[in-house]
């Protein structure tokens, strides 16, 4: 799911991309200003599918990895919230105008030279919200809930800081969307500004999409053996079971699925769960 997500968004930028550097950028736009007008209305609406998409992937990452019921629901109502607020903000600006064309043609006689569009207000504001709501997915997702995750894990200290920061790449993300708010502001004000907003859309996009996938690539690494293997040994009554490359630890219970452990070759568990699995899944061990 969440690699399907990700690849989705990953598309949607290149679209996105593809409608401003090489539509948009080669017209005259004082000279063509319905095509200006519709390629960044298209802009939007491919921002707004796109940034929710890696924010879902990123959420749904997260959720595998996590054991903790109280964390888990905070990820699915951030994933949630996230999504709710992307819908009615989509659904604004593809019907901003009704015909939808209306909004670059203007009244025409395909139209009756009627034109009925929402207040501006009100995509103004779904824009400002939906922004908001990235903002607070950015730092919680690629901040706070690995912050809290990594606390409660028991590994060694510098694998910690590595997970941290390769999971963590994300929330840069959000210094971005800070730039984007401000200059989308600007730009609804009247401002020219659209180049440095766009330009700010692109870092935000593809800083989401690096956190997203950064997840695999310590384990890419490994795999290709450009990063050698290291082993380590490990108390038993740790909580955390060291695995081999050839010996896989079974467990009834849910593991979780930790890239970056997985890169050291660490399978990691909750400890009651460890626990509760008494003698019996040692032994298997």
């Amino acid at each position: 799911m969440d690699d399907a997500l990700g690849a989705f968004g990953w598309t949607i930028y290149n679209a996105r991309a593809i409608t401003y550097y090489v539509v948009l950028a080669t017209i005259k736009r004082e000279e063509e200003p319905q095509r200006l007008i519709m390629g960044t209305w298209l802009m939007i609406l491919l921002y707004s599918v796109g940034t929710c998409a890696i924010k879902l992937s990123f959420a749904a990452t997260l959720y595998r990895i996590v054991q903790h019921t109280t964390t888990s629901r905070s990820i699915v109502v951030i994933a949630g919230a996230t999504l709710i607020v992307t819908i009615p903000q989509f659904a604004t600006t593809l019907f901003h105008c009704r015909p939808v064309s209306a909004l670059w043609t203007g009244p025409t006689p395909e139209n009756n030279f009627q034109r009925h569009c929402n207040p501006d207000a009100l995509f103004q504001g779904s824009i400002l919200v939906h922004s908001i709501m990235i903002l607070v997915a950015d730092v919680a997702l690629g901040l706070v809930i690995p912050i809290l995750l990594l606390r409660k894990t028991q590994m060694p200290l510098a694998i910690k800081i590595s997970a941290g920061l390769t999971i963590g790449v994300g929330s840069l993300a959000s210094v971005a969307t800070v730039a984007r708010v401000v200059y989308t502001t600007l730009l609804l004000m009247g401002d020219a500004v659209l180049d440095r907003l766009v330009i700010w859309m692109d870092i935000e996009f593809a800083v989401s999409i690096i956190g997203t996938a950064a997840t695999t690539l310590k384990p890419l690494l490994y795999k290709t053996g450009i990063l050698p293997q290291t082993g380590f040994s490990a108390d038993p009554d740790s909580g955390v079971a060291y695995q081999t490359r050839n010996l896989h630890i079974r467990v009834e219970e849910e593991v979780a699925i930790w890239s970056e452990a997985m890169a050291e070759g660490i399978a990691l568990q909750e400890r009651p769960k460890w626990e509760a699995g008494s003698e019996q899944e040692r032994g298997r061990v």
